[in-house]
């Protein structure tokens, strides 16, 4: 009885997976869950993702910036800028909005005022040569001042004069 109840339970069986595997319909769909499961989890959008990273975050219990503009937490470090008059770490949204207050008189109705990298604003232009749509800059803002590097109050002077370019 012992030897029946072991045959009965054993999937090890060599001619049982032959079956099931030259079974063309169950081939198939042995493929096709595999790869259809392992898709599944990315059906978020980008927004999605975002709230999720932003909720997490959010949570974590680490002293966080001030903006000087708004006078909010900065949660995300890595996307704040320095503010030019303060020198603390500013929202990016409240610096491009204090850069747009700032600009206005130099500004055209279709003119957009984008981050060209390295602590450098512009205020763009779009122009259209028949099919093709260019981007002109018409002014650049340089808001950081990148040349200058920040040194410790414990540093000998001697260090001071090799690190300011």
């Amino acid at each position: 009885m012992s030897e029946k109840k072991f045959k009965k339970f054993n999937n090890n069986n060599k001619e049982n997976n032959k079956k099931f595997y030259n079974n063309k319909k169950n081939k198939n769909n042995f493929y096709k869950k595999k790869y259809n499961n392992q898709y599944k989890y990315q059906e978020k959008s980008i927004e999605e993702y975002e709230k999720s990273y932003l909720k997490r975050r959010m949570k974590e219990d680490v002293e966080r910036p001030i903006c000087p503009i708004c006078n909010e937490p900065i949660y995300i470090i890595e996307e704040a800028i320095r503010h030019n008059a303060s020198g603390e770490l500013a929202h990016f949204e409240c610096i491009l909005n204090e850069i747009k207050e700032n600009n206005i008189a130099d500004m055209e109705e279709e003119d957009k005022i984008v981050y060209l990298g390295s602590g450098t604003f512009g205020i763009i232009q779009e122009r259209q040569n028949g099919k093709n749509t260019r981007f002109f800059v018409r002014k650049r803002i340089n808001y950081e001042n990148r040349k200058v590097k920040r040194i410790e109050d414990d540093a000998d002077p001697e260090e001071e004069d090799l690190f300011n370019v």
